[in-house]
């Protein structure tokens, strides 16, 4: 269900999903309720994993992305963090910036930083859905205080925010309504130059922007794993243990005890 979803994009859970991807032995997950990922869906749904197990889709999302999404469910309180702080060491090639960023502003607006810094290494520009987030992370709901999100252009179906910070504008929150399928589609888009507007007003130096920008392949790496063809995926083995049924249970509990 959708708390075993958000349980499972907790940021130190990510973490641990993440390294099983170098996993060089097999993967056995073991599941006994409704919701907790071992059931089935259809299989060919979209990106859907042809075993059509719900934990090995998750995997394969985790697997596939970085810590964007995790970060926006803290943020909008569907996700469980003991402190964002800790987001320089899951994200260490960031470590400056977000100790920096921890410092000077409030909960919210770093929160909100910190996944624009993380979306920054996956976007794509030319892709006009690319940045898509999970719908029901809605940032427009949380308050903030150096940032704004104001009316943006946009579509028809489209509600449109632009991130500012300090007046400036640093990413683009596209909320797009599907009239056919009657699902909004949400998208965290950073701004080009997102990074070089928060290093300076942040108070970084020049030269801390230069070395930052070098480490943008270190970066990369860092957050988003390699593809499938340059990658060997380990097994994944699911299983699903049944509880007894009801009636067979109380029948047991009901026999008389041997005297």
């Amino acid at each position: 269900g959708p708390s075993w979803y958000w349980t499972m994009r907790r940021p130190w859970i990510l973490r641990e999903l993440r390294e099983m991807r170098a996993n060089p032995h097999a993967l056995h997950y073991v599941g006994y309720l409704q919701g907790q990922g071992s059931e089935t869906w259809p299989v060919g749904l979209g990106d859907t994993p042809t075993d059509g197990y719900r934990f090995t889709d998750m995997l394969s999302r985790v697997w596939r992305s970085s810590f964007t999404h995790s970060i926006l469910g803290v943020l909008c309180g569907r996700v469980g963090m003991y402190s964002p702080t800790h987001l320089r060491y899951l994200m260490p090639e960031h470590g400056e910036i977000l100790a920096q960023a921890v410092a000077q502003l409030e909960h919210n607006d770093f929160l909100l930083v910190a996944a624009i810094l993380c979306n920054m290494t996956e976007f794509d520009p030319g892709d006009p859905r690319s940045g898509k987030v999970n719908a029901d992370a809605d940032i427009s709901q949380a308050t903030y205080s150096r940032l704004q999100l104001v009316e943006a252009e946009g579509g028809t179906y489209d509600s449109n925010r632009a991130i500012l910070l300090d007046g400036e504008r640093i990413a683009t929150w596209r909320s797009h309504f599907n009239l056919y399928t009657s699902n909004t589609h949400s998208y965290l888009q950073p701004a080009a130059d997102a990074e070089r507007i928060i290093f300076s007003l942040l108070g970084l130096s020049d030269s801390d922007y230069l070395r930052y920008v070098e480490r943008a392949e270190p970066r990369r790496r860092s957050l988003l794993l390699p593809d499938a063809a340059d990658d060997v995926k380990p097994a994944i083995d699911v299983v699903r243990l049944m509880p007894p049924p009801q009636r067979a249970r109380a029948a047991v509990l009901d026999r008389p005890k041997s005297t």
